[in-house]
């Protein structure tokens, strides 16, 4: 009943936020730490060339909101809205290093930041977007799906005043799931036979080929999906509760983008709810301070077995443990698989942890080196603790102890978050 009506509730609250222009506070940052796209010394020669006093920059941008209203979320009018905003010839000086300056101040967070580079991008290519001279044709029922999606993004950009680069995300999808072989290459070459035919012009083919080249198509989801998420995520955190963690900005093997990109790319606001409250029932048994089995025959208790402390630690492990596992295998999670580090995210953007435990948990990150063994943890850890007693003691146990003693226990030697097939509590 309680997944039911999170559900509705969910429907509900995205419903209203689609109706909902966003505010400035929905495109500033209040998660991320450091930048994993801000490259501190060109930005800092970016600065030092324009004579930017920082202070005095963030003063005449927060002056400037109450003559520009909030954009709509659309990547391509945010890079005009912002060219507004940071002054014209500021931003035509080097608008990528503008859009670094607004990161680096928390004017936007680092997904904003990709959309509006990349946007920018295609703005910037547009009038250098070469005509070729090769051509290529589709199948028959590939062309066909294929037309059917142009004639939707003719439709979409002939709107006034359309949200071009999302009209394009479209267009690009859609000519994929039609032609899933069409690489870069191949798409210029079937815009420039279209070109060519007369079904479009030389203004929307450069339009289309920048737009290629900026890999807009290939975003995972469009900046009215991520603003629409965060609205609903964060609806009940308190303004400046969290503070800002590095833990879900930083770089990592294997990973192309952050923990928060990924949770918000992957994940939907019902399934980060859900994937939160993991963490927040694990802190609520955490404070147990008595459990007990009880044996039946029939509806009759033949015996009570109380559970020492250590028991009760261990039962809220693998209770943990069971719960993550069953909860990757509903459909409401539709195939998309979660990772401990995803429920761990889902439960800072929620706001059931805050920015000193993300921080805790980053400092005893060293604890999931599958290279060394739950030993060597364990040391690693004893040595870098002060309360000892923290590990060697029954609960009540410190959260951040559990957390990360979960990781070691969740971890494969490839350093794979796993849950495996089949997790009982016995």
């Amino acid at each position: 009943m309680m997944i039911k009506v999170l559900l509705i509730t969910s429907l509900i609250v995205s419903s209203f936020a689609h109706a909902t222009p966003p505010g400035y506070e929905l495109f500033e940052n209040n998660r991320e730490g450091v930048s994993r796209y801000v490259d501190n010394d060109d930005l800092e020669d970016f600065i030092a060339e324009n004579s930017i006093d920082e202070t005095a920059f963030i003063e005449e941008f927060n002056g400037k909101k109450a003559i520009y209203r909030p954009p709509r979320a659309c990547a391509w009018d945010l890079v005009f809205h912002y060219k507004h905003m940071i002054g014209e010839e500021l931003f035509n000086a080097d608008s990528k290093q503008s859009f670094m300056l607004l990161r680096k101040l928390n004017l936007i967070d680092d997904i904003v930041l990709k959309f509006v580079v990349e946007a920018d991008k295609a703005r910037r290519n547009m009038p250098e977007a070469r005509f070729i001279n090769r051509t290529m044709s589709l199948e028959e029922d590939q062309e066909e799906k294929v037309e059917r999606a142009f004639e939707r993004w003719k439709t979409a950009v002939g709107v006034e005043n359309p949200c071009r680069s999302k009209a394009y995300y479209d267009l690009h999808k859609a000519i994929k799931r039609s032609a899933q072989d069409l690489s870069e290459s191949k798409v210029q070459k079937i815009m420039n036979l279209w070109r060519k035919e007369g079904k479009i012009n030389d203004q929307e083919y450069m339009e289309i080929i920048s737009f290629n080249k900026a890999d807009v198509g290939e975003w995972k989801f469009t900046l009215s999906d991520y603003l629409n998420k965060k609205r609903y995520v964060q609806r009940n955190t308190p303004v400046g509760f969290l503070g800002t963690s590095n833990w879900v900005t930083e770089k990592r093997k294997k990973i192309k983008e952050s923990l928060r990109q990924r949770l918000y790319a992957n994940f939907s606001e019902t399934q980060i709810d859900l994937m939160a409250n993991i963490v927040k029932d694990l802190a609520l048994r955490l404070q147990v301070t008595h459990a007990e089995v009880n044996l039946f025959i029939d509806e009759e208790v033949i015996d009570t077995i109380p559970l020492a402390p250590m028991e009760i630690y261990r039962m809220t492990i693998r209770l943990l443990r069971k719960e993550m596992l069953e909860l990757n295998n509903t459909n409401l999670f539709q195939g998309a698989r979660f990772t401990y580090q995803d429920v761990v995210t889902a439960a800072y953007e929620v706001g059931h942890i805050n920015s000193a435990e993300i921080d805790e948990i980053q400092r005893l990150e060293e604890l999931w080196n599958p290279k060394r063994t739950i030993w060597q943890k364990l040391r690693f850890w004893i040595s870098t603790t002060v309360q000892v007693g923290a590990i060697l003691t029954p609960p009540p146990w410190n959260f951040l102890g559990v957390l990360a003693m979960i990781v070691i226990d969740t971890y494969t030697t490839e350093g794979e978050d796993t849950f495996g097939h089949e997790y009982s509590l016995f």
